[in-house]
């Protein structure tokens, strides 16, 4: 076998968000622009095929460090969140990034900073209705109508009455949303779920994780059960002291 080093991109990509598009490139926005909290304006693709960078993107509206992507159902991409230069200074104005069109369209009624809280990387998921909810990691959650010019709608908040900083979520089935750990003073093992098909959607408290844990990794499996790796049960912002080494894997049906 031969192991090749790609072309490299054409900024810093630290804290920048990723998403894989509908014909497999790779979509990036924002980054590092040399100091932590001061992010990167533009946009690339990357074609694995080709091994190469699309440099023809727009720039978003101002810098973005640590924002979120969502790929819509038309393969456009939600963009939103990611401080501009200091970590009190975020960029609230949601951007679609326009696939057929390689434009950018502003959601100016949804600007506002509230809906995507405290963190960085709010975690969103398409609903079944088409809008995009934020599922954490604060306890209130959202609704995002990204037609238009866009409107947030309140949705219902969360079980756990903290802040789930470092937890991780995952949709494992259509609509389906669980959430998992985070939280720090100290980190939680506690996991819920909400089920966006359901008229009225709330939260519900489902079984515990065996280790509490913060900065956790979830990843859906094919078979709908979610593995979650790593994180640590420790307080403090990243305490390798509480390093958590055993795997666990979530299964949705028998909420074990």
């Amino acid at each position: 076998e031969l192991i090749t080093t790609p072309t490299l991109p054409p900024y810093d990509l630290f804290c920048s968000g990723h998403s894989v598009l509908p014909d497999g490139r790779i979509f990036i926005q924002g980054g590092h622009d040399e100091a932590d909290a001061h992010g990167q304006s533009r946009a690339t693709a990357y074609d694995p095929f080709t091994d190469t960078w699309d440099t023809s993107i727009p720039n978003m509206n101002a810098g973005r460090w640590y924002a979120t992507n969502t790929i819509l159902p038309n393969g456009d991409v939600l963009v939103l969140n990611g401080a501009i230069d200091g970590y009190n200074n975020k960029n609230d104005l949601p951007q679609v990034w326009q696939l057929q069109t390689n434009t950018w369209r502003n959601l100016i009624t949804a600007e506002e900073s509230e809906p995507t809280g405290l963190d960085f990387y709010p975690r969103m998921f398409v609903a079944p209705d088409g809008r995009v909810f934020k599922a954490g990691p604060d306890r209130d959650t959202w609704f995002l109508d990204t037609s238009g010019t866009g409107q947030w709608t309140r949705g219902p908040d969360m079980k756990f009455e903290g802040f789930r900083g470092y937890g991780s979520a995952v949709m494992f089935e259509e609509g389906k949303i669980l959430v998992m750990g985070g939280a720090d003073n100290p980190p939680t093992n506690t996991a819920e779920i909400i089920d966006l098909n359901e008229p009225n959607p709330q939260w519900q408290l489902v079984a515990p994780m065996h280790h509490a844990s913060r900065h956790l990794n979830a990843t859906l499996m094919a078979d709908g059960k979610v593995l979650v790796t790593s994180g640590t049960s420790a307080q403090g912002f990243n305490n390798a002291d509480g390093l958590v080494t055993i795997a666990e894997i979530y299964d949705p049906a028998t909420d074990t």
